[in-house]
């Protein structure tokens, strides 16, 4: 995919009525968009990359700054909750692709010991609803990039920080842990260590508290310490996942729509 510095998207829905060829219809839905700096042109709306893409895309048209992301677009994330063929391998596809693309953007490396890029995983729709929005953050915090964002910035404090969020939002989207569980953690951690409020832990706590969190979720070990094993994980839930009471899209069926994924 040719990089650019324009908000630009990269995918071409494929037709619903059969006309377009297989093989067409399943490499429409592989590409990705990709949000950056710069006026914005192509296929920007709502029902091509979900509503929250759109806005930055026409945020960054009226030259405000946004930072990189890309997109995996409503085609492919209905494949995948359709099952449809390939549809694994277009994932991984799409993600390798935006992978590569921030990475030359930030000259930063998802995962990497010394200039760790972390991404946050949000799911979308066509259209905003309450309560509609899966995240999970700090993907690719593993225990190399807490070392190196310690060497990248100096703060103990801040790199343990991302790795518990990193944990609890992983726990609860992914691994769909109830959340209250990692709130009594936390909450009789602050006990333990004599504190009112979180900001009051110091490195050296929060990293206990994230190696506690690491035990609770020991079952996703493996996962944990790959990076790109921790963003295909959580893009898989956050295309279809939205509250038990969420409702589709208007006008979309909750079997063929899928939400598009923002990173």
């Amino acid at each position: 995919m040719p990089r650019t510095d324009l908000a630009r998207v990269c995918c071409s829905a494929a037709s619903s009525s059969g006309t377009r060829s297989r093989r067409h219809a399943r490499e429409s839905f592989v590409r990705i968009a990709v949000l950056t700096g710069g006026p914005a042109r192509g296929r920007c709306s709502a029902e091509h990359i979900g509503a929250k893409a759109a806005s930055l895309a026409q945020m960054a048209t009226l030259g405000l700054l946004v930072p990189p992301a890309f997109v995996l677009p409503v085609e492919l994330c209905a494949a995948i909750i359709r099952q449809d063929a390939d549809c694994r391998k277009s994932l991984t596809a799409g993600l390798a692709e935006g992978i590569a693309f921030l990475e030359s953007i930030t000259d930063n490396r998802l995962g990497d010991h010394r200039r760790p890029m972390l991404l946050s995983v949000r799911s979308g729709a066509a259209r905003s609803m309450l309560g509609m929005l899966d995240t999970v953050l700090n993907v690719g915090c593993t225990m190399a990039a807490v070392r190196g964002l310690v060497r990248a910035t100096g703060n103990p404090k801040f790199a343990w920080d991302c790795r518990r969020r990193f944990l609890e939002s992983y726990g609860s989207v992914v691994l769909r842990i109830d959340a209250a569980s990692f709130d009594r953690q936390l909450r009789d951690f602050r006990a333990a260590e004599r504190v009112s409020e979180e900001e009051a832990l110091d490195g050296e706590a929060l990293e206990r508290l994230a190696m506690g969190y690491g035990q609770f979720i020991e079952e996703a070990a493996s996962l944990l310490e790959d990076p790109v094993a921790q963003l295909e994980a959580a893009a898989r839930p956050c295309t279809s996942h939205g509250p038990a009471n969420a409702h589709p899209p208007i006008g979309h069926s909750s079997t063929s729509n899928g939400c598009p994924v923002l990173l």
